[in-house]
């Protein structure tokens, strides 16, 4: 039974998430930036990476992180967040912290943290999750495609491309 709700709440979960994209007409206070990001993966189902605060505390009744909805097209990802540091990953394991991809929000900019590759290590989740492994094996890395992503923020969101200053801080291990 235990093995049965460690199967379908991840799943629950993965099938609720959609990218938590500003909206249009949205505004920023004081203390808040730009994550801009597009994430791609191979796998033909997408894949989930959360954006977790340097200082996230996992748990019960934790806040759920915003997140993007990796598919194989690439999804753009413009996401408002609190100035400040975080991390990316598959799960808020804060024993790999610090070999997951951190970035710095600055505020009242669009921050370019580099675009997000994940990879599943197992070829079949579910039947990885019905075994009993833990968690499937994710890997997510950065590459620097700038001015593609860049070019798609000018032509689906121009009113954040003409509105605030854009950085690039790519996010590093």
């Amino acid at each position: 039974m235990i093995r049965f709700f460690s199967l379908i709440l991840p799943l629950t979960i993965l099938a609720s998430c959609t990218t938590a994209n500003m909206q249009t007409g949205e505004t920023l206070l004081s203390n808040e930036g730009i994550v801009l990001t597009t994430c791609k993966t191979p796998n033909s189902l997408s894949r989930i990476v959360n954006i977790f605060p340097e200082n996230h505390k996992g748990g019960f009744g934790a806040k759920m992180p915003p997140s993007v909805n990796c598919t194989q097209e690439g999804t753009l990802a413009v996401i408002k967040l609190e100035a400040g540091k975080y991390y990316t990953g598959y799960t808020p394991d804060l024993r790999v912290f610090k070999h997951l991809p951190q970035f710095t929000v600055q505020p009242n900019k669009v921050n370019y943290i580099g675009d997000l590759r994940i990879a599943v290590r197992e070829t079949n989740v579910v039947t990885g999750l019905l075994v009993g492994f833990d968690r499937p094996q994710v890997n997510v890395s950065v590459m620097d495609k700038s001015e593609e992503t860049l070019q798609r923020l000018k032509d689906e969101r121009p009113d954040i491309a003409d509105k605030y200053e854009i950085v690039t801080d790519i996010a590093t291990r």
